[in-house]
């Protein structure tokens, strides 16, 4: 499964030591802009690989793929928006470059 560049902005704490709150690379459920309100019954993970520290305001640029290769990759192009879940928590946005 091929990475894409995306940038992130974390709405939780980033540390000053961590390359992330959730580690060098981690798995978590998202939510694409593409997806309605019941996107919950339709849910994807995706593999978040940081590839810079997080900056002061809590940005970072990252590599992202789909954990499963059956995901709808078209959600990866260019400009696509996202949601970073844990549970029904929001940690953070993001957006394909």
């Amino acid at each position: 499964m091929l990475q894409k560049n995306a940038r992130l902005q974390w709405l939780i704490p980033t540390g000053k030591n961590n390359i992330s709150p959730r580690g060098a690379r981690f798995s978590t459920v998202a939510k694409f802009d593409q997806q309605g309100d019941n996107w919950t019954e339709d849910a994807w993970s995706l593999v978040v690989q940081p590839v810079a520290w997080p900056d002061d305001r809590g940005e970072q640029d990252v590599f992202v793929q789909f954990l499963s290769a059956s995901a709808p990759h078209g959600f990866l192009l260019k400009g696509s928006k996202f949601e970073l879940h844990e549970g029904a928590k929001v940690i953070a946005v993001g957006m394909m470059t």
